[in-house]
């Protein structure tokens, strides 16, 4: 018999918060969860909310975002911003008044067991949705190929072959995950982690995005992932946050 995951949604009464215990609301009757409703009152809210979700060992924290004032007022002031950098457990903010269950997710992929986890919660959190698999690698242009038009042929094929050990590694983690052919998508591309979400993005709606953050400790909660900053600043998709928690830093 599978034990009934816990799901706690924050909120403060605002517009954004009641979205996202709606939201929760959703994903709790996909997933046969039980959902608890939660409005602080203490003065540091986001430790009061870390700590029932402790209390009642929530398997996700459902918070909502403002979109006023971008993410750098949502990162440095809010609650939902607290809880997200301090959290041990994955924290889905959102973004969206839409309650429809989602049905294409975005899952960043690095090949470390954050991004393992964060696909593995992508799968609980969005049963029917297709996935599609992004490993971004982020590589040098050639800056004489930028001013002349000459490509550096040794190089070509060394960004080729990266891309095409990437798009073998997604594939193999596909396998592995037991995912059905039709249900997902794997891309490797060699542009940045914010480019290549932008060109999957122009390909076909996504309405979740799904990143791994690596580790605890002081430096995580401070300085919690440029990705991240970006997402909340470029998409109106909803973000699910997932903590790998086996690295101190």
């Amino acid at each position: 018999m599978s034990i009934q995951r816990q799901i706690l949604a924050a909120t403060d009464g605002s517009v954004a918060a009641s979205h996202a215990v709606s939201r929760a609301r959703e994903v709790s009757v996909h997933t046969g969860s039980y959902l608890h409703v939660y409005q602080s009152e203490a003065h540091d809210a986001a430790s009061d909310v870390l700590q029932q979700a402790d209390a009642m060992s929530a398997d996700l924290i459902v918070v909502g975002a403002s979109g006023a004032g971008g993410a750098t007022r949502f990162m440095s002031t809010t609650v939902s911003a607290k809880v997200l950098r301090a959290s041990r457990r994955p924290v889905l903010i959102v973004r969206s008044a839409s309650t429809d269950p989602y049905r294409r997710a975005l899952v960043l992929i690095d090949f470390t067991p954050a991004s393992t986890a964060a696909l593995a919660a992508a799968r609980w959190l969005a049963p029917g949705a297709r996935l599609v698999l992004v490993h971004a690698l982020g590589l040098t242009r050639d800056p004489s190929g930028n001013k002349t038009g000459y490509r550096d042929p040794v190089l070509e094929r060394h960004h080729e072959n990266l891309r095409i050990n990437a798009q073998k590694r997604l594939d193999e983690l596909a396998r592995q995950c037991q995912l059905p052919a039709s249900d997902f998508e794997c891309v490797a591309t060699d542009h940045s982690v914010m480019e290549a979400i932008d060109t999957v993005i122009e390909d076909g709606s996504v309405d979740l995005i799904v990143t791994g953050k690596h580790g605890r400790g002081r430096l995580v909660e401070l300085i919690l992932g440029s990705v991240t900053r970006e997402v909340l600043s470029r998409t109106l998709s909803d973000t699910l946050v997932v903590t790998d928690e086996r690295t101190e830093i």
